[in-house]
Parts: C-alpha cells; sequence; structure tokens
C-alpha cells in the first residue's frame, strides 16, 4: 500500500494484520507495516537497469563471488546458446571457459580487478557446444551498499570476425612482404597525369627498381617507364583501369639507374566494402632472363636458317 508521508512524500507499505478480535484484552484487528519504500525504489532501479541492460546487444553477465549467474542478457543468450531460465544459477564454467590472451595472463586480471576495480583485455571463449571465439571482455567487481564485494559484472563483445580478418590481414601482408615478384599499390583516384599514386611497396620491388619505398611512394608508376615501354602496353592499361578492369601485360621499364628490364605485369582493381574501386595492387615479376633467352633462340634460328641456305652469316 502507499501512504503519504507528513512531509508531502508517498512512502509504500508491506503491511499483515492479524485478526484478534476474540482477545479478551486487544479485542480488534492488528496491523503490523514496515517501510519498503527504499528496496521498491532499488527493485525498479533493477528493473530499469536489467531493461536497459536486455538492449545491448554485447553479451552482458553479472556472477556472484561464486561465479554463478545472476544475470544473463539476450545477447548472452544469443552467444552462447543458452536461455536465460537455463543460465540463472549455474557455474560460469559450465556454460564456457576462457583463456586470457597475451600479453595478459589470470594473474594480471586478478591484480587489476584487486586494485583498480576493474579490467578489460582479450580472450578466447570455448563454449560447452565446441564452439571457440574471440571476446573483448570487460569485467567489473560488484560491491553492495556497504562496500562488500559482491561479484563481477562482464560485458563481452564477439571480436572473432575482427580478430580472424586481423589474422589475415597479418598472413597477407607476411606473403607481400616476403614475396619475390614485386608488389605494388596504387590509389584509384587519379588515372590522368600525372598518374596514379603508389601508396605500397614491398622489398621486392625496391631490388628490382633500385627506388627506396621513401623515394617511390607519393610518385606515379610511370617513373618507370622509358623510350622502350611499349605505346600499345600502356595503352592497353589505361583502358583497363579507367574501366576498373584486371589486365596483363608484358612491358619494358627501368630502374633508378636507367637500366631496362622486362617485366610481366599484372594488376587487379581493389574495392572497398560498398564495392567502389579505390586501389588497384599490381605484381610485377622479372621476366628479362626469360625474354634474353627467346633473343637468344631467335637470333640462333635466324643463324641455322643462313647457314643451310648457304648464306653469308651477319657480322656482330
Amino acid at each position: 500500500m502507499r501512504l503519504r508521508h507528513r512531509n508531502g512524500e508517498w512512502r509504500h507499505l508491506e503491511a499483515s494484520s492479524t485478526d484478534m478480535l476474540e482477545h479478551p484484552v486487544i479485542a480488534g484487528i492488528v496491523v503490523n507495516a514496515r517501510d519498503v519504500t527504499e528496496r521498491i525504489e532499488q527493485d525498479r532501479r533493477l528493473r530499469f537497469q536489467a531493461d536497459l541492460l536486455a538492449q545491448i546487444n554485447d553479451t552482458v553477465v553479472v556472477l556472484d563471488a561464486e561465479y554463478r549467474v545472476r544475470y544473463w542478457n539476450d545477447g548472452a543468450v544469443r552467444l552462447f546458446g543458452v536461455n536465460v531460465d537455463d543460465a540463472l544459477g549455474r557455474y560460469l564454467g559450465e556454460i564456457y571457459t576462457y583463456r586470457i590472451l597475451p600479453p595478459e595472463d589470470d594473474a594480471t586480471v586478478t591484480d587489476a580487478i584487486s586494485s583498480q576495480g576493474f579490467w578489460r583485455g582479450e580472450a578466447e571463449i570455448t563454449i560447452a557446444d565446441g564452439r571457440m571465439i574471440v571476446g573483448e571482455l570487460s569485467v567489473r567487481a560488484m560491491r553492495d551498499e556497504e562496500g562488500i564485494f559482491s561479484g563481477y559484472l562482464g560485458v563481452i563483445r564477439d571480436n572473432t570476425a575482427r580478430r580472424r580478418a586481423e589474422d589475415r590481414l597479418r598472413l597477407m601482408e607476411a606473403v607481400v612482404v616476403h614475396a619475390t615478384d614485386a608488389v605494388v599499390v596504387t590509389d584509384a583516384g587519379q588515372l590522368d597525369v600525372p598518374g596514379p599514386r603508389i601508396c605500397y611497396v614491398n622489398a621486392a620491388f625496391c631490388r628490382l627498381t633500385g627506388y627506396s619505398a621513401d623515394e617511390i611512394i607519393g610518385r606515379s608508376p610511370r617513373i618507370l617507364q622509358g623510350a622502350d615501354t611499349s605505346v600499345e602496353a600502356r595503352a592497353t592499361i589505361r583502358q583497363a583501369l579507367n574501366e576498373h578492369q584486371p589486365v596483363q601485360v608484358e612491358l619494358v621499364n627501368y630502374s633508378r639507374e636507367g637500366r631496362p628490364y622486362w617485366i610481366e605485369l599484372s594488376i587487379a582493381p581493389v574495392p572497398d566494402a560498398q564495392g567502389a574501386v579505390c586501389y588497384f595492387i599490381a605484381i610485377e615479376r622479372d621476366i628479362s632472363a626469360r625474354k634474353a633467352a627467346e633473343r637468344l633462340e631467335r637470333d640462333r634460328s635466324s643463324i641455322l636458317e643462313l647457314i643451310s641456305a648457304d648464306r653469308p652469316l651477319p657480322r656482330f
């Protein structure tokens, strides 16, 4: 029931009545009441907080001091595949186990929560059904109104997709860095003069061209072209870039010192998440030795033809 206090505030009372009409002295109804306003307000706050937590996409879990589940939001249901009724009261280890990822470990987590009341980091989480995810964890120590430790509030964000993407990027970077073919990445914004700008080159490119990364980044790959660079090959490349299509050609480029060399050049567009082409990646394979061998074979064939025809050999 609610009663209005003399100061104007409404107070919540919990009351019980006892029929004592037959009592020789009391002969009436005895009503016992206690003020439960604070408890009602606390329950309202908790329900409000629970409603808010239920709307959060991240997983929110509340544990008591013995690691039993006391709160389990919809995000936890989606992530772990365990509904609220089945989770409440269970020990956390029955639902999932975790391993703190380096450079931290269980000891540093315990120290952080003990000294600061809070810890954030990444953990590898193994769910009871065998699935494994990488989660970003935020753990906070909870205390009651008297300051006594009462449990943990944990928020888990599933970073599995991001972590796998980062691993793939690191793998691709390692492949590119250690590739024996030259790799060049240019932007796709400026195809007219002066041409697309170089954003990245690997070590093989620097060895092939004689340019350092600092010297070449920001400049156009056209700096590598020269007198013997095929006009037809350049036109083919330009058309493919304008149409955002992959292309492969063979052409002559020139090193920083002016040394000509043959390359097999493969260029592919790189789209962003919306499908718009933002970069081009080029793989350059040095085929100078093959071209020299082909030239020698042509010369040998020509000499054999002259000999068989009993014609004079050319002077070299």
